[in-house]
C-alpha cells in the first residue's frame, strides 16, 4: 500500500513541475501591463503598447519601441492555463503607415493589418497583398488600428501597398507616406521562441517521474504477504 502511495506521489509531483515548466513560457496575462512587460522581457528593450486585440486563440498586439522611432508586433498564442505565450516579436523601422501580420489560429490562416492613424486624418483604408488580396475598412476616428481579414497563405504578411483617404474621399497616401518616413530609422528584428523544446522538457519531465514510479511497483511475492497479512 505504501509503494502505491509512493507511485502516485511521484507522478503527481512530475505533473506539477511538468506545468511549472509550462507555465514559465505561457505567463502573459491579458491586460496592457502584463503584454508589455512580457514583450520587454523578451525583447530586452522598453515597450509600449498601442493597441492590442483578443482574437479566438491570440492576441494580436501593436507597439512602439524606443519612445516611437520603431514599431512592432507580435501574436501572442493561449495556453491551456488561459495565458499567452510569445512565439515572436521584433520591431523594424516607422516608415509605413500600415503593415502586416500573418497568422494561423484554429486551423485558418489569418492577416492581422495595424498601423497609426496620424493626425486622425485617414478615414479609409485599402491594402493589397502579394497575393493580390484586397480588402478596405475604415477608421472610425480611431488612432490606432488592428483589422482582421481570413488569408489565402500562412505567410502573407507583407503588403504589397495601400490606399489612405481621407473623409473627402482624397487619395493622401504619398502624403502619410512622407510624414511617416521623416520619423524613420534603421531595421532591426529579434526574438524567437522554441516551442518544440518546451514540449520536449515537459515530456521528459513527465517520462522521468512515471519510470521512477515503476522502480516502486509491489512485486507478486509482497502481494502475498500483502494478502496474508489481510
Amino acid at each position: 500500500m505504501k509503494k502505491k502511495i509512493i507511485r502516485v506521489l511521484i507522478i503527481i509531483v512530475s505533473l506539477i513541475l511538468a506545468f511549472k515548466v509550462y507555465e514559465s513560457e505561457y505567463f502573459i496575462k491579458a491586460n496592457k501591463a502584463s503584454i508589455e512587460k512580457g514583450i520587454e522581457e523578451f525583447l530586452e528593450l522598453d515597450v509600449s503598447i498601442l493597441q492590442y486585440i483578443k482574437f479566438q486563440n491570440v492576441l494580436i498586439v501593436y507597439y512602439e519601441v524606443a519612445g516611437g522611432d520603431y514599431n512592432g508586433s507580435t501574436i501572442l498564442y493561449r495556453g491551456i492555463n488561459n495565458r499567452y505565450q510569445i512565439r515572436m516579436a521584433g520591431y523594424g523601422m516607422n516608415n509605413r503607415v500600415f503593415s502586416g501580420k500573418a497568422f494561423k489560429s484554429h486551423g485558418e490562416n489569418y492577416l492581422a493589418i495595424m498601423g497609426t492613424n496620424y493626425d486622425l486624418m485617414i478615414n479609409e483604408v485599402i491594402i493589397e497583398t502579394y497575393s493580390n488580396q484586397k480588402e478596405s475598412f475604415f477608421t472610425n476616428g480611431e488612432k490606432y488600428l488592428i483589422k482582421v481579414f481570413p488569408s489565402e497563405t500562412e505567410r502573407e504578411g507583407l503588403l504589397k501597398g495601400y490606399k489612405l483617404y481621407d473623409k473627402q474621399g482624397n487619395d493622401i497616401t504619398k502624403q502619410m507616406d512622407e510624414y511617416v518616413y521623416r520619423r524613420g530609422g534603421f531595421s532591426s528584428v529579434r526574438g524567437k521562441a522554441e516551442l518544440f523544446m518546451l514540449y520536449v522538457y515537459c515530456f521528459t519531465i513527465i517520462a522521468i517521474g512515471y519510470f521512477a514510479s515503476k522502480m516502486f511497483i509491489a512485486k507478486k511475492s509482497d502481494k502475498k504477504i500483502d494478502d496474508n497479512i489481510v
